[in-house]
């Protein structure tokens, strides 16, 4: 029933928003008015609190930074692969190789299997994959999309990006030590209520418009199957990357579970709101959320696998 809990409310979003799209019960004008709401507002109070109320301890230091290698590697695998996937995708492609949906998709997942105190071990994984959610890749689509070789110019770009000013503006309190005197004070209920009403709809949303997106053209199947294998791949050598270089994970089960489970996940949901800039034309997004839906089919057949033999 645990795993019903989780899965059902995901598919009946993207059910609701496939309705959405047939019925033409949203416009496509109120569906980019939704995106830019939650690109330039929620999403950076997500950010924000992401960082402000992290923890990160020193020993694991060492796992973080060879999981953001890692997807720094698959955003570079995917770009050399353009002739292998094809070239209509390739501005888009790279970023599909990398990112996990941590929060959304295997938090809920995970839960399921261990207990809620063992969570930890996903967000120890998922700390690089913010990074590279709300850090680089804005610079990289920033970069990407400026029409000028002006560097004064491309700084002032980047440094305009709603993300990168929420990333700055948190570490620099986190650093000041601003969070341990809010979560020490009466305050700290009035912040955890402002933000869980804030970043509350970011996901139904999202799994909303990837099923309003929702559109696999003929000619795109090749494509869709080719980076699905792609990644995989890319993943699948990340765990045993991981477990090389951390063979101590090996006698850890609910920290295993975590690993394997963690990299059979989708790309991060809100990876569409992140590369909208670099889309061409509407094909562009429907691709994304083809794939997307497509991956949530790996994830939960893993799933199933992991619980079966793990």
């Amino acid at each position: 029933m645990k795993v019903l809990a989780t899965i059902i409310p995901v598919f009946f979003m993207i059910g609701l928003g496939m309705l959405s799209n047939r019925k033409n019960l949203v416009t496509d004008e109120q569906a980019n008015g939704m995106y830019t709401v939650i690109s330039k507002v929620l999403v950076p109070i997500m950010v924000f609190n992401a960082i402000f109320t992290s923890n990160i301890e020193v020993s694991a230091l060492y796992i973080i930074i060879v999981v953001f290698f890692l997807h720094i590697t698959g955003i570079v695998i995917g770009k050399l692969a353009g002739r292998f996937i094809g070239k209509e995708y390739s501005h888009i492609t790279p970023f599909l190789m990398s990112t996990v949906d941590g929060g959304n998709i295997c938090f809920p997942l995970y839960a399921t299997i261990v207990e809620s105190s063992y969570i930890g071990n996903i967000v120890l994984l998922d700390i690089a994959n913010m990074f590279i959610v709300f850090l680089v890749i804005p610079l990289i689509v920033s970069a990407s999309t400026s029409h000028t070789s002006d560097v004064k110019v491309l700084l002032k770009n980047i440094f305009h990006n709603p993300i990168v000013i929420t990333l700055i503006l948190a570490f620099t309190l986190k650093l000041l030590g601003a969070y341990t005197l809010v979560s020490n004070s009466s305050f700290i209920e009035l912040y955890d209520g402002v933000v869980q009403m804030a970043i509350g709809p970011i996901v139904g949303v999202i799994l909303f418009m990837i099923g309003y997106q929702f559109k696999i053209e003929k000619s795109s199947i090749g494509i869709l199957i080719k980076c699905i294998f792609l990644r995989f791949v890319i993943m699948f050598t990340g765990i045993i990357i991981l477990l090389l270089l951390f063979p101590h994970i090996l006698d850890d089960r609910i920290m295993l579970i975590a690993l394997l489970l963690y990299f059979m996940c989708p790309p991060a949901l809100i990876l569409q709101v992140q590369i909208r800039g670099l889309f061409k034309s509407n094909n562009d997004v429907s691709f994304i959320s083809a794939y997307t839906s497509l991956y949530i089919v790996i994830t939960l057949s893993a799933y199933i696998l992991i619980v079966s033999f793990v």
